[in-house]
């Protein structure tokens, strides 16, 4: 009994031991992978490496972590430096800019309300959001905020009345400076503002504020001036939205993300063949990791991307550690179990041994009596 109880000791220590070496593994963090990104590689006007990495859209990026970018060039690190960003929705202050013009009532307000609550759910949580409204007037309703609800309760409580001074909202927002990108969604023209369109491209020259505008329907003539606002802005243009949320996220997130990153490493003959390795970590931990090889002798510029996944061979998939354990365990029980089963074929052989001897030692004794 005491062997066996030995063997249960030995056994769950073993299973202790193993528990608490792998909770201590670098396991793989749960949900979906982010997809990979395609790294391009080439020389820049400098003589030094630079890299072109393209992004998917659910990549939350902003000036921090793009901050946080780590290359490796033969699986050592470079300094590296992301020099232009494209696509990237940045930590601004973005304003959303809606009609509360009497046409609005109704359909059109619910179809707002929905598109802009489903849309700050999949923003960065740090992203700054305000909420205005124009109809007769310009109103702020919100200045820029990470609450979400403080903007879904603001556009709750609106109604649809009154005409259209779209153009008048524009120039106090560019007046004021109170945001850094707009989105304006309208489904109507404007009809009762005192400022004309011509007075909102001057303003955007003085202070250039990003503009996008989603329309509900169609437009007529002033769709033309909104176009030249739009354009004077830097903004991406003027979209009939057939899905008010499709074309808010497309507005609000590229759909496309492009970084420029430059690095100190020189364009030499030493960089062929060389894997190069990039990763971004998002502002919401997301991990994005792509690579490409360096082939000069084929062209100035690096050979076509390939792509890589995030995880890396040095990161085993759970169920591999896990089946490591199960046999590291059994293996330790087994030997315990054989180690008992050997003692016990040890105690018995010396049993017989003993009482060999003692039949043995008393047939002795007889014969010489």
């Amino acid at each position: 009994m005491k062997d066996v109880r030995g063997v249960i000791r030995v056994s769950t220590t073993a299973l202790v031991t193993l528990v608490a070496v792998t909770a201590l593994l670098p396991w793989p963090a749960s949900g979906e992978v982010p997809p990979p990104v395609d790294v391009v590689a080439r020389e820049q006007d400098d003589g030094t490496l630079g890299l072109i990495v393209r992004m998917p859209q659910e990549a939350r990026l902003t000036e921090e972590s793009l901050s946080r970018i780590q290359v490796t060039v033969g699986g050592d690190p470079v300094g590296a430096e992301v020099v232009t960003a494209q696509g990237v929705v940045e930590n601004d202050r973005l304003l959303l800019l809606v009609d509360a013009s009497g046409s609005m009532q109704g359909v059109r307000l619910r179809q707002v309300r929905r598109a802009v609550q489903e849309v700050l759910a999949s923003l960065d949580p740090t992203s700054l959001v305000g909420l205005g409204t124009f109809a007769d007037e310009f109103r702020y309703l919100v200045p820029a905020t990470t609450d979400r609800q403080a903007i879904a309760a603001a556009l709750a409580s609106v109604r649809g009345d009154g005409d259209t001074a779209l153009f008048d909202a524009l120039a106090s927002i560019i007046e004021d400076g109170s945001a850094e990108r707009i989105v304006v969604l309208t489904d109507g023209e404007d009809t009762a503002s005192s400022t004309d369109a011509a007075d909102v491209i001057n303003s955007l020259s003085q202070s250039r504020i990003p503009i996008d505008v989603i329309t509900l329907r169609a437009l007529g003539d002033s769709a033309g001036s909104l176009a030249e606002i739009v354009e004077a802005s830097g903004g991406s243009g003027v979209v009939t939205a057939t899905d008010v949320a499709t074309s808010l996220r497309e507005s609000v997130v590229a759909s496309d993300i492009e970084l420029r990153v430059g690095t100190a490493v020189l364009w030499t003959q030493d960089l062929d063949g060389q894997q190069i390795l990039v990763s971004v970590t998002d502002s919401i931990g997301q991990t994005f990791s792509g690579g490409t090889s360096v082939d000069l002798p084929a062209a100035a510029t690096a050979a076509a991307t390939t792509q890589t996944e995030q995880r890396t061979v040095s990161d085993p998939p759970w169920w591999t550690l896990a089946l490591l354990a199960l046999l590291s365990f059994a293996a330790v029980t087994i030997g315990a179990l054989t180690a008992v089963r050997l003692a016990q074929i040890r105690k018995s052989r010396k049993g017989m041994q003993r009482v060999m001897a003692y039949y043995s030692s008393s047939g002795v004794a007889r014969h010489e009596a």
